[in-house]
């Protein structure tokens, strides 16, 4: 997916059922990527690739890229989406 985020985080029941502290934002999308028609291009290990200064493999609540890996995620993410399998919904 992607998209504009549109609010702060907000707390929320937690999804699992397990009780926890959990926060939730509200985003409009833009794109989103056909589950069954999109190869898993953009995995944990190609993202390590191209991005190896991140830890993808942990939780990421609360963890922010900075603005250069948020500048290389984009890249990555507009190569991807180049490929046709992004679906605009906006």
């Amino acid at each position: 997916m992607r998209g504009i985020l549109t609010g702060a985080p907000y707390p929320d029941e937690d999804w699992s059922g397990k009780g926890r502290k959990v926060y939730y934002i509200r985003m409009r999308l833009s794109h989103m990527i056909h589950h069954e028609k999109a190869p898993l291009l953009l995995s944990t290990e190609t993202l390590a690739e191209q991005i190896p200064d991140f830890d993808w493999e942990q939780g990421h609540s609360g963890m922010m890229l900075t603005d250069r890996q948020a500048d290389k995620l984009e890249e990555v993410w507009r190569d991807y989406a180049a490929q046709g399998f992004a679906t605009c919904t906006s």
